[in-house]
């Protein structure tokens, strides 16, 4: 039996005993579902002699959330997304070589976003079977509070997914001070079934002085390593770290992100920053940068977004942001443009 094999009859048989171990108190009454939900949606107009005036309306994403308590400590999350079919390199000639195959059509079309059974093991332990959220992406989703107006920068640019089907823990110590979340997923994330041995072990701890106040100050670490690969595989590695600080009046972020894929190393860093009048207007200010292989020349790729947001009322927010795209290789050439956007909630 291969190293692999066995590891992963001793993974499998760890969540089984973990699960016939459940306490007797999962056996009752079902809970009435909750469901809630989230539209981003957005008019952009493009910029600059090349885009000739392109503008478009569209709907970026709908989320439906539907939530119950299948006992005290057991309940169930399903979320569904919408998204356009994307073009997949495969060989659609038979020659041998990766071909773009272009969808039949560009209709929204929904899929699964979250899918998960939460145990609540301990008063601060949780563990989530299935697919859900991973320890860095969704944390700084949560902490800036603007995922309508762009992905995290490590999901934008396709460093980490912002979900992976597998088995998750997360958990606080101290009332906060430090919070934790672990993962074993596939490694693809949600949008790609698993097409190999390997699997990936993520990490992320924060430490936050100021946690139980009216301010905070988390400072974290994050780390995921492919594992489980057969030789003739390149191991994925991610390093990252970050600094925040937030309070009703101001909101700052700034991480640093190392990925390395065999002999090749990216490297690249994003700054946040949210001052606001409360209440009244948020002024957005994010800038990226990504270089996805150091050693290679004009590769990275540069992105700043600037604007203002506003609370319509509850779950109804709305902005105006200038965004921009330039490439290290033509930097005269930037993608640029005007967004309003929009996220409606129930």
């Amino acid at each position: 039996m291969s190293h692999s094999t066995s590891q992963m009859l001793l993974n499998t048989a760890v969540v089984s005993a973990a699960l016939l171990a459940a306490p007797a108190s999962w056996a009752s009454d079902k809970s009435e579902v909750q469901w809630s939900g989230k539209i981003y949606a957005h008019y952009g107009y493009m910029l600059g002699d090349e885009a000739e005036q392109y503008n478009e309306f569209d709907i970026k994403r709908v989320y439906l959330t539907a939530k119950t308590k299948l006992a005290r400590d057991l309940s169930v999350r399903v979320t569904t997304d919408v998204g356009r079919a994307k073009p997949q390199d495969i060989d659609t000639d038979g020659d041998g070589e990766d071909d773009v195959a272009v969808p039949e059509d560009e209709k929204l079309r929904v899929f699964l976003k979250y899918a998960y059974l939460e145990w609540a093991a301990a008063d601060a332990v949780t563990m989530r079977f299935g697919a859900a959220g991973t320890p860095f992406v969704g944390y700084y989703d949560k902490f800036w509070g603007q995922r309508y107006l762009a992905k995290s920068f490590t999901d934008d640019n396709k460093i980490l997914d912002s979900s992976d089907m597998g088995v998750h823990a997360l958990g606080k110590v101290s009332d906060g001070l430090i919070t934790w979340q672990a993962a074993f997923v596939n490694g693809n994330g949600y949008g790609k079934a698993e097409t190999s041995a390997t699997k990936a072990v993520q990490g992320r701890v924060t430490l936050d002085p100021l946690a139980g106040g009216d301010h905070r100050l988390p400072l974290t670490v994050f780390a995921s390593q492919d594992v489980m690969g057969s030789d003739d595989e390149e191991p994925v590695s991610v390093l990252a770290g970050a600094a925040g600080y937030k309070m009703d009046a101001l909101t700052l972020w700034g991480e640093y992100v190392i990925q390395t894929e065999g002999d090749v190393s990216g490297a690249g860093y994003s700054v946040t920053a949210i001052p606001a009048i409360p209440g009244v207007v948020n002024v957005i200010a994010r800038y990226d940068h990504w270089d996805p292989d150091t050693d290679a020349d004009d590769d990275a790729e540069a992105t700043l977004r600037t604007g203002v947001a506003r609370d319509l009322i509850k779950k109804v927010t709305t902005s105006l942001t200038y965004e921009r795209t330039t490439a290290e290789a033509a930097p005269d050439q930037p993608e640029h443009g005007v967004y309003v956007r929009m996220q409606a909630g129930f």
